[in-house]
This record gives structure tokens, C-alpha cells and sequence, in this order.
């Protein structure tokens, strides 16, 4: 019985000590948790209200660049000054042949 009593002291300390590391190991954790929370706050209040302001910005420069009206009459004007380019160069390609 002795080599038995021995050999469970022995796992006994074992335990022990697993169990003093498990133990520092959750306080660890639970450090590394409390960080990251804090920095998924930081993240939300401070880096995501940022961008947030930012594209709200260059949408509003965009919109104040080129109103999306005035773009649209924009190509209107670019069509029809091209269509008419192209019957103009017909006409005078259709007058130097004739010449």
C-alpha cells in the first residue's frame, strides 16, 4: 500500500499544480477578454464613427462636384454634339468628293 499511497500523493500534487496553471491561465483569459472588449468599444465609438463621417463627406463633395441633373444633361449635350460632329464630317467628306 505504500507504493499506492505514494503514487496517489503524487498525482495528488499533479493536480494541484494543473489546476494552480488552469487557474492562471483563466485569469489570463480573462484579461485578454476585457481587452478585447475594450477594443471593440474603442473601434465602434472612435474608428467606425470616422469612416462613417468621411463617406458621408465624399458624398457630399461628389454631390457638390457634379449634381446628378446636371450630369445627365451633360451626356444629352455630349450625344447630340457627337451625333452632329459625325454628319458634319459625312458633309464635308460628301462636298470633297464632289469637288
Amino acid at each position: 500500500m505504500d507504493k499506492l499511497d505514494m503514487i496517489l500523493e503524487q498525482l495528488q500534487k499533479m493536480e494541484t499544480r494543473l489546476n494552480e496553471r488552469m487557474d492562471k491561465m483563466d485569469e489570463r483569459l480573462d484579461r485578454i477578454e476585457t481587452d478585447l472588449t475594450k477594443v471593440r468599444v474603442h473601434v465602434e465609438n472612435s474608428v467606425e464613427t470616422r469612416l462613417k463621417g468621411l463617406a458621408e463627406g465624399q458624398e457630399a463633395i461628389m454631390q457638390q462636384l457634379i449634381p446628378k441633373p446636371a450630369y445627365s444633361a451633360l451626356e444629352d449635350t455630349m450625344r447630340t454634339h457627337e451625333t452632329v460632329l459625325i454628319k458634319h464630317a459625312q458633309e464635308i467628306a460628301a462636298l470633297k468628293q464632289a469637288q
